[in-house]
């Protein structure tokens, strides 16, 4: 089962692509495949995103063909032709299987209930490929996910791959990933209103936590807490493993261990997320578990703070963001270097680690990164685009660099923000972040 699709807006989306990639050109694109866990066992199905956008369908084993125009296919168990310019191929109706895996819809039902305009059996893919596809100078495919086919999939395409050398001397092959990525770089309404739920979820998480954490805590408990309310308010998955990093495991970048004790006097990292309908939130807080910060802790925690907060206030369409990079490195630098926590300003990115922050949507490190290539610049931000913004301080307990007072202490701050023409909205504004208001509310 899945979540209702918003038929209007992905075939929005494929109109959009069959644009891009022009008249002489059709698409193939696959969905993901089960993963196997263990000999009788697949891991939790997630589905290829880029497939996601184009379709909303959730199922694996299916691909969606793309064609420049219309034309008439021979639909057998609609008795009849029918002129299309997008099929879906898919698996259909088993009762055996579905008594075991749950509810599937068939290719019969594509056209009520996913809003393409034809289905297909999955098993012709191979042949409709063969006899429908050979005049198209380009064929455009999800090259990752073809080689990646498991199970049925690649029984399906065998074939088609095996014929891959000759295919390649009549076609122009061209992945479709970079493309449907810029695409998906601009969030449509739809889209913005899935991870501002996202985030809502996020947002009630967070918040129950503060009322809960105290010292003697697993890390691991927080986890489960925090990922209970999500569920709890309808969140379909974590949008990526929780972080939950006390004391020196804060200067850990990405651990997700989760499995020491909460001692008092640290300061706590959680970086987490929850996820609607394949959209994401993505957050980072930092709390001091005994319900206080220190004097160094809330040093450096200001700090951070205030390059997150300076940062959104520049953001907006037009800026490049590797300049709001550079500017947060330089005001964190410079006011550890006047404190005399570091000696020289131009070594802060020993301790600053890792860049400013990342797209954000479908993926949690959405579609094309911020790079500037020599013919079109995607650093500049642009609006409706959907950024973090996650300054962070680390130090590693170990570090004689530092004053000692500063060793073992890790902080992030990360928001989520959707860039306009005049500036930012900050979608995460209601999950707290102010010191002051931190240790009121963890006083209860």
């Amino acid at each position: 089962m899945q979540n209702r699709i918003n038929k209007e807006f992905h075939k929005s989306r494929r109109m959009k692509f069959r644009k891009t990639i022009g008249k002489n050109a059709a698409a193939i694109i696959f969905s993901a495949s089960p993963e196997r866990r263990s000999f009788d066992e697949t891991h939790r199905f997630k589905q290829n995103k880029n497939f996601f956008y184009l379709t909303g369908f959730n199922q694996p084993n299916s691909a969606l063909v793309i064609l420049p125009e219309d034309i008439s296919v021979d639909f057998p168990y609609m008795n009849r032709k029918k002129k299309v310019s997008e099929i879906l191929f898919t698996q259909g109706s088993d009762d055996f299987a579905e008594r075991w895996e749950g509810k599937r819809t068939s290719f019969e039902q594509v056209n009520k209930d996913v809003g393409v305009e034809a289905g297909m059996p999955i098993y012709l893919l191979d042949k409709f490929i063969s006899t429908n596809l050979r005049t198209y100078r380009y064929l455009y495919t999800n090259i990752d996910q073809l080689i990646n086919l498991r199970s049925e999939m690649r029984e399906v395409m065998l074939g088609f791959v095996d014929k891959l050398r000759l295919h390649s001397v009549s076609h122009i092959f061209c992945d479709v990933n970079f493309i449907i990525g810029t695409m998906r770089k601009v969030k449509h309404e739809f889209e913005v209103n899935q991870i501002k739920r996202a985030i809502d979820i996020t947002s009630k998480g967070f918040s129950g936590l503060l009322k809960i954490i105290k010292p003697g805590m697993m890390e691991y408990q927080v986890q489960a807490e925090l990922e209970k309310i999500y569920r709890s308010y309808g969140a379909t998955d974590i949008a990526y493993s929780t972080i939950v990093a006390s004391g020196n495991n804060a200067c850990y970048l990405h651990y997700d261990t989760n499995g020491d004790k909460i001692s008092a006097g640290d300061l706590m990292v959680i970086d987490s997320g929850a996820e609607f309908n394949m959209y994401n939130a993505d957050v980072t807080r930092t709390f001091p578990v005994s319900g206080r910060f220190n004097k160094a802790q809330r040093f450096i925690y200001d700090v951070v703070l205030t390059a997150n907060k300076e940062c959104i206030s520049r953001a907006r369409a037009g800026i490049n963001f590797r300049e709001l990079s550079a500017f947060s490195e330089s005001l964190i630098a410079n006011k550890l270097f006047r404190a005399g926590v570091i000696k020289k300003n131009n070594s802060i990115k020993r301790y600053t680690m890792h860049s400013l922050g990342h797209g954000l949507g479908l993926d949690v490190h959405d579609a094309v990164p911020h790079v500037k290539y020599s013919d079109v610049d995607y650093d500049k931000l642009i609006a409706g685009e959907v950024i973090t913004i996650e300054p962070g301080l680390y130090f590693m307990k170990n570090d004689q660099t530092v004053p000692k007072q500063f060793r073992g202490i890790g902080v992030r701050i990360e928001d989520d923000i959707l860039i306009n023409k005049s500036g930012c909205v900050n979608l995460t504004a209601g999950i707290v972040k102010e010191p002051d208001e931190i240790e009121k509310l963890m006083a209860g």
